[in-house]
């Protein structure tokens, strides 16, 4: 068991975000358990308070690793590198910059055309279907104006967590720097896209 906990497969699946996510699960399916951790009297609603208290901090910690991610570090310079190394070293930063640049804009176009674009229009379409076939009950509107609002969110902050985690400090850069860009354009977007899941469903 030791072997297999220290293998890769052991390691991606015994990890704190599945083993959190698995205790949630039984904590709330078990009738046992769901009386001792989470009834408004529970014997141990304690525990349950103090985790709920760390669990706000995830976001604010979040927020803080794709600000440090977004921050640009500090030029590397040769240990001995003459004026001439200098302005290569200068110019080809310049050239690389321009290149990521521009992959940079391509993922950000890919992403928003795919999140603010496509997935709408398709799930826009095929929730009244989905309605008519009775997959998603008519009279709760919550449930269908959830579902149209999870089509047009932005993509998550996780990523460049889990980059930060696994030691990739260039791509969580890279990747904070694209997520942020997603999130300054998304903002007239999402706007009409709310508007349209608001009208559509009915709420309004």
């Amino acid at each position: 068991a030791r072997e297999w906990l220290q293998s890769p497969w052991g390691k991606r699946l015994v990890s704190p975000p599945i083993l959190a996510c698995t205790s949630g699960f039984l904590l709330g399916t078990v009738p046992f358990l769901k009386e001792l951790f989470l009834a408004p009297n529970a014997l141990l609603s304690p525990v349950t308070e103090a985790v709920r208290t760390i669990g706000r901090g995830y976001l604010p910690c979040v927020l803080l690793v794709l600000a440090g991610s977004i921050a640009s570090r500090p030029r590397a310079k040769p240990a001995e590198a003459g004026e001439e190394g200098e302005v290569a070293l200068s110019r080809w930063e310049k050239r690389r910059g321009d290149v990521m640049d521009r992959r940079r804009l391509r993922k950000v176009a890919a992403v928003m055309l795919a999140r603010f674009c496509i997935l709408p229009l398709f799930v826009f379409s095929m929730l009244p279907l989905a309605t008519q076939m009775g997959l998603v009950a008519a009279s709760n509107k919550l449930l269908q104006f959830v579902i149209l609002l999870q089509c047009c969110m932005p993509c998550a902050q996780n990523s460049v967590v889990v980059l930060q985690i696994i030691g990739d400090k260039q791509g969580a850069s890279e990747m904070g720097k694209v997520i942020a860009a997603i999130y300054l354009l998304s903002l007239l977007p999402m706007t009409l896209l709310v508007s349209a899941a608001i009208s559509q469903v009915g709420f309004l």
